[in-house]
């Protein structure tokens, strides 16, 4: 599933513009979080977690 900035924004748009977005940047760094662990259970599926890591940095920085 392919998720961008505008629609985490959307999806957290319920809340007042900076809540939204630091609920977003929050909801990244869960992922990526989530990811780091998976690193840890599943080492040999590094690489594939290592590039979804990279699209959750990519959109943190398109929310700032």
């Amino acid at each position: 599933m392919k998720t961008s900035a505008s629609t985490l924004t959307q999806a957290f748009s319920t809340q007042s513009p900076s809540h939204s977005s630091n609920a977003a940047l929050e909801y990244c760094n869960r992922e990526i979080a989530k990811c780091q662990e998976m690193i840890r259970i599943w080492p040999h599926e590094q690489a594939c977690l290592l590039k979804l890591i990279a699209g959750w940095q990519r959109t943190k920085r398109q929310l700032r």
